[in-house]
């Protein structure tokens, strides 16, 4: 599975740091960049060779990161931005993994 996270500005024309925290799952930091991703020309700067394993990465304002996890651990598992505030206001998602192995 491969996420891509993009920072761009709020609506209040902020751009801040968000600390990106998977439950359940380490990822693998495969690319970062600056501005907007383009699937055209940012995929071919990915560190696939050795990439970082992790189960948090920041997202700095106005850039992306690209991660990537093997879906082998069933359940439904929190991803979201470690800040509670940011939390509060929606910045986070569930990840379900093989739900044919839920009870």
């Amino acid at each position: 599975v491969e996420f891509i996270l993009q920072n761009t500005r709020a609506l209040n024309g902020v751009a801040e740091f968000h600390p990106w925290h998977a439950h359940g799952y380490s990822f693998y930091i495969v690319g970062r960049g600056t501005g907007i991703f383009d699937p055209e020309k940012d995929v071919g700067t990915y560190n696939e060779v050795i990439p970082v394993l992790r189960d948090t990465v920041t997202l700095y304002p106005l850039n992306w990161v690209a991660l990537r996890f093997v879906a082998s651990n069933p359940g439904a598992w929190f991803f979201h931005c470690h800040l509670l505030s940011h939390q509060v206001m929606g910045m986070g998602f569930m990840v379900v993994t093989q739900p044919d192995m839920l009870p």
